[in-house]
């Protein structure tokens, strides 16, 4: 599995839960991110690093990801 929405728990639970189940990339939206929908944060598996970019690159991304996976 790629990605996995969560919804209703607390921000560290649903980043600790991503890790346990070795999703590939984890992406939280909070409120602060909310506020700003241009950018995404996400995070890859095993690794601490926030990584910052605007959304449609994020997008292109995964598109570029699953057209390399199939």
């Amino acid at each position: 599995m790629i990605f996995d929405i969560i919804i209703d728990e607390r921000v560290a639970k649903k980043i600790r839960d991503a890790q346990i189940r070795k999703i590939p990339l984890q992406v939280v939206i909070g409120d602060r991110e909310a506020e700003n929908l241009g950018q995404i944060n996400y995070r890859k598996y095993g690794s601490e690093e926030v990584i910052t970019i605007s959304a449609s690159d994020f997008v292109k991304m995964i598109h570029d990801a699953n057209i390399n996976h199939k």
